[in-house]
């Protein structure tokens, strides 16, 4: 992709406008990432998860099917 995020699948995956997505990030089909979302760098979020207010740090696998909200992944 333009600013170096891969996404598997891109016509399943929804990103709201206002989430931050650093480069060499992973997106596998089915993600659904809203509201003050971040992704930091190196990161992969995997099918189907669904974030909603989440901070994931640096180098940060989210499992396939998660539904996190208003957290932070180390």
């Amino acid at each position: 992709m333009a600013q170096g995020i891969s996404m598997i699948n891109p016509a399943t995956i929804q990103v709201a406008p206002e989430v931050n997505i650093a480069q060499d990030v992973t997106l596998h089909q089915g993600v659904a990432i809203a509201g003050t979302s971040s992704i930091a760098s190196g990161s992969t979020i995997q099918a189907g998860a669904i974030l909603n207010n989440v901070t994931a740090n640096e180098n940060c696998t989210i499992g396939p099917y998660s539904c996190l909200q208003d957290c932070e992944i180390p």
